[in-house]
């Protein structure tokens, strides 16, 4: 999935703020990212002075996302080799994080 215009309020949880978020893990869970495929192992990295990746392993499955916060150019996407019988609810969850226009 590539989004763009993403939600103002959703974007400034990408821009490095050690006061608010300490770490990069601080930042997945205030975003809900870690909800998306519960019991998943996710190696996380907030850029400096923003923007964010992560990499996410579910038993045999990748899943990944990369942000671009900038109001300008504010980007998300989300990708994953999942299998699914159903993609809608998913999709759904990766919709309400991010809230793109």
């Amino acid at each position: 999935m590539m989004m763009f215009g993403i939600d103002e309020e959703v974007a400034k949880l990408f821009v490095k703020d050690t006061a608010r978020f300490p770490s990069d893990t601080d930042v997945t869970k205030a975003s809900g990212i870690d909800t998306l495929l519960p019991g998943s192992q996710i190696q996380e990295f907030c850029f400096d002075p923003c923007g964010y990746s992560m990499n996410g392993l579910l038993y045999d499955a990748y899943w990944t996302i990369h942000i671009t916060p900038e109001s300008h150019c504010s980007y998300a996407s989300f990708e994953t080799n999942i299998r699914m019988s159903s993609y809608s609810s998913l999709i759904r969850s990766v919709l309400s994080i991010f809230r793109p226009k």
